[in-house]
């Protein structure tokens, strides 16, 4: 059992909470309260004190595809099929060592900026036994990206031997989800097939879907740039007939949408899209600075808030960008006009609803009695008040200031 002690205690249920500690016994927060009074309660408690900090949740990355790390920036911005392109050569050419070693490079980049889940996006063929030893809390989503190519078979029956080998490690750390790409990769029968198999094995299923005003152009007209640049440069000579539906709407024709889906994207939507996610009770990945740099446009925060629909911050993949969290809440809090959030509404987007988009609510995501001990200590600059916290959290937290990572209660760094 141990005590760990700060000036703050920023649980993410309520108000700040000055001068209070966190009880951890067995990997679970037992309780919260006056070092004082937790001192005098648990005597034999070992006592871990983080002057001049604030203890808080774990961060939790909605959305990442860590395989990505080693691409070269450009210095310029992306269309949907330059990224596409670039990604899918990547993937192709790249070793199972070079991936594994990528992947523990990004979980490792992860800790040391206070992120203690993450829900990854990616290729894990021969690198799972590897993953599996790593402290980090993990959903992997296999990805299939295309159901138009020879190789669909062998790509389908490779995402679910991937699936089959995670779950079959029965880690409390581990867990699998599913990733067809895109509706407008993927076909209608193949997304039903894995919206199905999601289903039964109570799996999240994670899928693009309106994120780009091209994907809307195809889906309407089967015309624009998924039609005339993406199409081709696949190799695939044949376009479907134009849906007249958005991706919304098409997705949830093929009772695709549900309480499990996670949409990277939501930021072309109809009046009704909305009311669809809403009724389906789906929810959305939020990565600021990765739609900024594929110049998608801006996420429609408001209406999706007041739907009630949760959203969660991810940072997706572009190269060696970040992978901190801490930055891409700085990203969205110096464009109040674009975005209007608050210091905690990012804070919540980053840790307590990004857990609720992952299913994970109940077990992390807020410091609260029972759920599991993953939590961090953020150095604080001097004299930072309550009223202060929050903002200067977002403004001023680097690797640096990130004193303590813990997962289960265990002290990962």
């Amino acid at each position: 059992m141990k005590i760990l002690t700060a000036p703050y205690v920023l649980t993410m249920q309520g108000p700040i909470r000055e001068k209070q500690g966190v009880v951890i016994d067995e990997g679970l927060i037992l309780e919260i309260g006056p070092v004082d009074t937790l001192l005098q309660k648990y005597p034999k408690a070992t006592r871990e004190d983080y002057a001049q900090s604030v203890l808080m949740p774990g961060l939790v990355n909605a959305h990442s595809q860590l395989e990505f790390l080693s691409l070269a920036q450009t210095g310029k911005s992306l269309s949907l099929t330059e990224w596409l392109i670039l990604t899918r050569e990547h993937r192709k050419k790249i070793t199972p060592v070079e991936r594994r070693t990528h992947l523990l490079e990004g979980m490792d980049r992860l800790l040391s900026a206070g992120t203690t889940c993450t829900a990854d996006v990616g290729d894990y063929v021969g690198v799972i036994p590897s993953l599996a030893k790593q402290p980090l809390r993990m959903i992997l989503f296999p990805e299939i990206f295309t159901s138009a190519e020879k190789t669909v078979q062998t790509d389908y029956e490779a995402v679910f031997t991937m699936v089959d080998e995670i779950a079959a490690l029965d880690s409390p750390h581990i867990r699998p989800g599913l990733s067809p790409y895109a509706a407008y990769t993927v076909s209608g029968s193949l997304l039903k097939i894995l919206s199905r198999a999601a289903e039964q094995q109570k799996l999240p299923i994670k899928i693009h879907a309106a994120e780009s005003f091209a994907e809307m152009q195809f889906f309407f007209e089967s015309a624009g740039e998924i039609a005339e640049q993406l199409f081709p440069a696949l190799g695939w000579d044949t376009l479907p007939l134009p849906h007249r539906k958005t991706p919304i709407q098409f997705l949830d024709s093929l009772q695709f949408l549900g309480p499990r889906t996670i949409l990277v994207g939501g930021i072309h939507l109809a009046d009704g899209d909305l009311q669809i996610l809403k009724k389906r009770e789906s929810k959305i990945a939020f990565t600021p600075r990765h739609q900024a740099a594929c110049q998608f446009g801006i996420l429609p925060l408001k209406k999706l808030k007041q739907a009630g629909i949760p959203i969660g911050l991810g940072t997706d993949g572009l190269g060696l960008q970040s992978v901190s969290l801490w930055d891409e809440m700085r990203y969205v809090l110096d464009r109040p006009k674009e975005y209007g959030l608050s210091a905690l509404d990012l804070l919540q987007m980053a840790t307590l609803e990004a857990a609720r988009v992952l299913g994970m609510e109940r077990e992390i995501g807020s410091l609260e009695p029972k759920k599991r001990a993953d939590l961090i200590a953020v150095k604080l600059p001097p004299k930072t008040t309550s009223e202060q916290l929050l903002t200067t959290l977002i403004q001023e937290t680097s690797e640096g200031q990130i004193k303590a990572v813990y997962i289960d209660g265990q002290k990962i760094r």
